[in-house]
């Protein structure tokens, strides 16, 4: 795991540095020299460099990596972005040791031509506030147009540092160096199509240093939660692992509730039932035999399975009826542990309902729903939306979307994994399968939420890795996700 921060922690790092007598000049100093080593690691042939400059100290790393790739034998150029007045006194050191180096320093001008094999964007790093001028947007339209390498600092300029969230425009960025730690704005929102690669560099501060400051969140990946797929013993028996029952496929629907039945068998689960509708019942059984299947016309036919039951999933293909209320209705007095998705988030919503035992798990439709909000304001800021709907609705919260956040009682969480070819049908119904199967083999409730979450996404990007991001399927993960549940083995 690593510690993720806001704007406000990240300086309160910078302060904690300070007070233990690593001056803010010498912040400066490595992080410039650490920027520079990244370019020559990624881009290692670059000879030509134009680097632009803000006003904060983000534009006196930009000097000090400027600098130290003139002393090392580049062509560099400095472009500064507004007035260079009134900068720190910090700043204002490195911009002189710049120019002392020999450093073209000017303004920067559209209509200049510069010739150059990479662009260093020193311009806002974490000093964004709101929608960048019209002078910005200019520049950065204009760096977006040169069709040559970018490495940003911190972050792309105009990526909000706390949200991801990008007003008009920002820099398309093939590599972004956080220093001092990942930035939250970094993982979700719309940052994943601006930042590239994302490197962190801890600018040596010491651990003591590090560890006076709380984060907002922690970047998580299925390495994390390995020492929890240990292999089985040799006597199990498949009562050890759990009965999950799914619950969905009104008329209309019948697959979604196949590809949660299924996930929860490649997870792992020792058993699965689904409860459909009369009219998909044998479906199940015909897609995957070693499903079972039960027809239910009536609450009550529900009442042996709530039985042998260990965890509940309920929503997929579920629909909007009253078959699909009565469902609902069923589960939630099922006094069972609960995974609930798509069509019963929209159910939900319309009740007061608050539980310690189920987790939610909406795209951002459906969070918009559970707040009787828009889609708008989810994306707007995400690490906000699924704060509000875990306080709501207690449990946890999953908000997927690109960076999915798991959100529990007192961590939040950002997966890292998954790709844009993972927007399509079914998807979201393997998830909630897949969690399921993890807490039926014993799990806690958190670390199947945040585990399956990684194991999703990575199989996800193992099947866009082979075949491609585009036509990929909900099924095609499947392989991929037995692989990685089974770490020791692979």
């Amino acid at each position: 795991m690593q510690k993720v921060y806001i704007e406000r922690q990240a300086r309160q790092l910078e302060q904690a540095a300070v007070a233990a007598g690593i001056t803010e000049e010498m912040m400066i100093e490595r992080a410039g020299q650490a920027t520079y080593e990244t370019l020559k690691a990624r881009w290692p042939k670059t000879a030509s460099i134009l680097v632009l400059c803000g006003k904060g100290k983000n534009g006196g790393t930009g000097y000090v990596a400027a600098r130290t790739a003139q002393l090392q034998g580049l062509t560099v150029h400095v472009r500064h972005v507004g007035d260079t007045k009134h900068l720190s006194a910090e700043v204002k050191k490195a911009l002189d040791a710049c120019e002392k180096a020999g450093v073209s320093i000017k303004p920067f001008s559209i209509d200049e031509s510069i010739e150059a094999g990479l662009i260093l964007d020193a311009i806002f790093g974490i000093g964004l506030k709101g929608r960048p001028d019209s002078t910005y947007i200019e520049l950065i339209h204009w760096v977006n147009q040169q069709h040559i390498p970018v490495l940003s600092i911190d972050l792309p300029s105009g990526v909000h540092v706390d949200t991801g969230n990008v007003e008009d425009i920002a820099v398309h960025a093939d590599c972004t160096i956080a220093f001092g730690g990942l930035k939250q704005g970094l993982l979700t929102g719309d940052a994943p199509d601006y930042c590239g690669e994302i490197v962190v560099h801890d600018l040596s501060l010491p651990a003591p240093v590090l560890e006076q400051v709380k984060e907002s969140a922690y970047a998580i990946s299925s390495r994390d939660f390995e020492s929890y797929l240990k292999p089985r013993k040799r006597n199990a028996h498949k009562g050890y692992f759990g009965h999950v029952l799914v619950i969905g496929s009104d008329v209309g629907f019948p697959g979604a509730s196949k590809i949660a039945a299924i996930g929860a068998a490649r997870a792992g689960a020792g058993l699965v039932t689904l409860a459909t509708h009369p009219a998909h019942a044998n479906q199940g059984v015909q897609l995957q035999p070693e499903i079972m299947s039960h027809p239910i016309e009536r609450a009550r036919d529900f009442l042996p399975l709530f039985e042998r039951a260990t965890v509940i999933v309920i929503g997929t293909g579920l629909g909007r009826s009253k078959w699909s209320a009565m469902a609902l209705e069923a589960a939630l007095n099922a006094n069972r542990p609960l995974v609930i998705d798509a069509d019963a988030l929209h159910l939900l919503a319309k009740m007061e309902l608050r539980r310690e035992d189920w987790i939610l798990v909406p795209h951002p439709g459906e969070a918009a729903s559970l707040l009787n909000t828009g889609s708008a304001y989810i994306q707007q800021d995400r690490y906000r939306a699924v704060k509000e709907i875990q306080m709501q609705f207690g449990g946890l919260c999953i908000l997927k979307g690109a960076g999915t956040l798991i959100q529990t009682p007192n961590t939040l969480q950002v997966c890292t994994s998954g790709n844009p070819g993972m927007a399509s049908g079914g998807m979201g119904d393997l998830l909630a399968g897949v969690i399921a199967g993890l807490y039926a083999q014993g799990l806690p409730l958190e670390i199947a939420a945040a585990s399956g979450v990684c194991l999703h996404g990575e199989a996800g990007d193992c099947a866009a890795k082979k075949h491609g991001e585009r036509g990929l399927l909900a099924t095609d993960l499947i392989p991929e996700l037995r692989t990685l549940v089974n770490p020791t083995h692979s």
